[in-house]
């Protein structure tokens, strides 16, 4: 709780993964994927409760055995093609009906186990303190950024940026690290995203999200050199 305000926190884990199958329990330094998302909302000092929302058995059971509590996310909303919002309101709406209520809803997605505690719970105090209707973490980048059209004419989107990479204006990209959102907006919306959508920064490594095979070889690296260096 912060300022009076409920927090809630969500971390959508659904059982199928095209890139990495079963990708949210898979090994990330001797553990599953998903306990250290589940670490993390443990240790944040505003979120009132926080639950892990999945269709699969093998979720739920690694996530209550590591001291989450659970929704079982409906098949039908589990699908590749299904959008994280309606994972998010299947939450709140199930926990409504068992008298749990909510001010702000924060996301947790356990593919970004590099976040930390600080930041969920710097994104929480910003947006409440900016009473802003969604937050997003995102990452700087100096790195040149355009399209193509139809006939490969590459067009920069900052005309006449340097060549040289120090001089650029920085560019920033949108990382789901942490999602913050009104939850009386998100049930109006169906949507995380605003016209005004507040940023809290990160930098990349905490930005990394774990969608493929090399992803996780990379985590297991950094998360290996990073207890070498202890």
């Amino acid at each position: 709780m912060y300022k009076k305000e409920k927090i809630l926190a969500i971390i959508p884990a659904r059982g199928g993964s095209k890139g990495i199958p079963k990708k949210n329990i898979k090994a990330l330094g001797g553990e599953p994927l998903i306990f250290h998302t589940i670490k993390q909302a443990k240790e944040s000092e505003l979120i009132t409760d926080f639950f892990v929302s999945t269709d699969d058995e093998e979720i739920i059971n690694i996530a209550e055995l590591n001291g989450s509590k659970t929704i079982k996310r409906p098949f039908e909303i589990s699908l590749d093609s299904s959008k994280t919002e309606e994972c998010l309101i299947h939450a709140i709406k199930e926990l409504l009906k068992i008298g749990l209520t909510y001010d702000y809803l924060v996301v947790l997605e356990p593919t970004s186990p590099f976040r930390k505690t600080k930041t969920i719970d710097d994104c929480i105090k910003k947006i409440i303190d900016e009473d802003r209707k969604s937050l997003l973490t995102v990452y700087e980048t100096k790195a040149c950024i355009g399209l193509i059209d139809s006939f490969f004419n590459y067009k920069p989107l900052i005309k006449n940026q340097p060549r040289r990479r120090q001089e650029r204006e920085s560019l920033f990209v949108e990382s789901s690290t942490v999602y913050v959102v009104k939850i009386d907006f998100l049930l109006k919306t169906n949507s995380l995203v605003c016209d005004k959508w507040l940023a809290y920064i990160i930098d990349q490594k905490e930005a990394i999200d774990i969608n493929t095979y090399d992803d996780l070889i990379y985590a297991n690296f950094l998360f290996d050199s990073k207890l070498k260096m202890q």
